[in-house]
């Protein structure tokens, strides 16, 4: 499942989801861990501030009950939260170079 998918559905239903009590933002936030992005990557895909993917994933190890971003990652896939990557997924998964750059422009005017 692509992020705007992701987007789609959380739009559709905003709130909490009932059978994990995270959030889709939250879940969207942990996916992208899990493919290896970091935080400020993750900011520049959902066109976020990195302060903001930072309270999602705090959010989620707080509702999770560990310790840190891996341990929520490793829980989330672990009881199917987070959509398993196929190959054809990965391809076009994110946005292209050229707009990483752009968004990793704009995120380093905010933070100058």
């Amino acid at each position: 499942m692509d992020y705007m998918r992701l987007d789609l559905l959380r739009m559709a239903t905003a709130g909490p989801l009932i059978h994990s009590g995270l959030t889709l933002r939250e879940i969207e936030v942990l996916k992208w861990s899990a493919e290896g992005k970091t935080a400020a990557e993750v900011a520049l895909i959902l066109d976020v501030k990195i302060r903001t993917v930072n309270f999602h994933v705090s959010s989620a190890i707080r509702k999770m009950g560990v310790t840190n971003k891996m341990s929520a990652v490793v829980q989330a896939a672990l009881h199917g939260m987070l959509p398993l990557a196929d190959a054809a997924d990965m391809s076009v998964s994110g946005p292209t170079k050229t707009e990483m750059r752009e968004r990793e422009k704009h995120v380093k005017s905010l933070v100058s």
